[in-house]
């Protein structure tokens, strides 16, 4: 089979309007299909947030990547500090 690719050109042409507006319609088409894939991520984010705001501060920060690197008696300490600037404070 021979395709004739200059005349299927500017038969996309002819439909597109032009090779930059079929590029842009390509290229928005492609966008949209990335936003909607995030929006299926909308309710997966939200559970997440709502089961850190369930934590206490200090299981929130417990389970924080800097806290992950403390071993037990430096997080005992820094507990401590923080329970007596929260007593502190209020």
């Amino acid at each position: 089979m021979n395709l004739d690719l200059d005349a299927l050109a500017a038969a996309a042409n002819a439909i597109a309007g032009s090779a930059l507006g079929w590029e842009m319609a390509v290229r928005i088409g492609q966008s949209l299909e990335i936003t909607d894939a995030l929006w299926e991520l909308v309710p997966v984010v939200v559970a997440a947030g709502e089961r850190v705001d369930e934590l206490t501060a200090a299981r929130a920060a417990d389970l924080s990547p800097a806290a992950r690197g403390l071993d037990d008696a430096s997080r005992a300490r820094i507990r401590c500090l923080g329970d007596a600037f929260t007593r502190g404070a209020g």
